[in-house]
Order: structure tokens, then sequence, then C-alpha cells
């Protein structure tokens, strides 16, 4: 069964989330602090407007793509992850830099489980998310914590789902918003200096 994370202390990670060609691996770190991402109660300016701030046309871009990661992961905390991303368009200024994320979230929705979980900058949408870290710089990476794991990875910018993997001892357990999902065995151990020895999709592969 999943469970909800517990409490993160926060440190933010310097994922290497490019102003013009996100990357696709994960960022990583050891354990230690961080703070929380901040919301936005800005009003939109085009297409209504949510509680978050985004527009209605944002917000139901977030919400189709949040739809596609969850229906790959039981569990998955849809509203959470509508909330992340709306508030992600809410803090950014640029009308030419949101319409562009509209488009990607909407490409991204289209994924299978396999691009979602894999990589989406090698997917089909490839094209409509670097135009996005173009029109969208600087990338915008939220803060996370490492929580009571040695040693913790997250990816996910620009209001993205975040992916993560924590370890302890030998053992990793992947993440998706903070919901815990899979784990792998790393009989060397799961750490090494710079975190986890095991990337998301190494250790929680999820298909097709």
């Amino acid at each position: 069964m999943m469970r909800v994370v517990g409490l993160f202390v926060g440190f933010v990670l310097g994922i290497g989330c490019a102003p013009k060609s996100p990357p696709d691996g994960d960022s990583s770190g050891t354990g230690s602090s961080a703070g929380e991402e901040s919301g936005a109660d800005s009003a939109s300016e085009s297409g209504g407007g949510t509680s978050t701030g985004a527009s209605d046309t944002e917000d139901a871009a977030c919400l189709e793509m949040c739809q596609a990661y969850a229906a790959c992961w039981p569990g998955a905390d849809v509203a959470a992850c509508q909330n992340h991303c709306a508030r992600w368009f809410a803090e950014t200024p640029s009308a030419e830099c949101r319409e562009t994320a509209v488009a990607a979230r909407l490409c991204v929705a289209t994924l299978t489980c396999g691009d979602l979980f894999g990589s989406i900058y090698r997917s089909s949408c490839q094209a409509e998310l670097e135009l996005e870290s173009i029109r969208c710089s600087p990338t915008i990476c939220p803060a996370r914590g490492s929580g009571a794991a040695d040693c913790i990875s997250w990816s996910g910018c620009n209001g993205l789902p975040m992916l993560g993997v924590a370890c302890t001892g030998d053992t990793c357990t992947c993440m998706l918003d903070r919901v815990e999902g899979p784990s792998c065995e790393v009989p060397e151990g799961g750490c090494r200096s710079n975190g986890p020895a095991v990337t998301f999709s190494e250790c929680c592969p999820v298909g097709p």
C-alpha cells in the first residue's frame, strides 16, 4: 500500500534544468535542510482564474497532465499535483511562457507511462518542452527535502510532477510528488557520495 512520505526538512536541489535544454536525469544529494515552495494568489491575465492564480485554461492543462501521471501511479495525489502545477503558472508573469507551458502540459498528458516516468525530454513532447525552457527562463525548481532517508534525489521543475528516489541502507524507494511507490534493493548500498546509486527509471521502471 502506498503511503504519503512524512515530514520533509528541505534543501533546494540544483537539479539539471538548463534554461535552454532540460536534462534527462535526476538531481541528487544527501539529506540536509530545505524550505517549502511558496504559493501565489496573483490574478491570471486571461482565461478566468482559480484560487491558485492560474487561469482556467492553465488549471485544466495541469489537471490533464496530473491525471495522466496518476493513471500510472496508484495512490497519486492528483489535487496536490494540480495545485503545484497551477501555482507555478501563477508565479510566472510572462504570457508567452505561460501559453507555451500550457501546450507542453497538454502534450505531456498524452504520453505513455513509460515516457512519463522515463524521460519526457526524449519523448514526442521534446520540442514543446524545449521551447518552454527557452521562453520560461530561468527555470524554477521548488524546494524538496530529505526526510529520514540517508540520501535522496528529485527531478521536476516549472510545476511538473516531482519524481524522487530515497535510499536508506540498501533499499531505495521511488516517489511521485512524495507519494511512495515501488522499492528496489541495491546490494552495494543505495547511497553514494553525491546521492542515490540508482536513478528513478533504474529503480522503478514504469511502463509501457
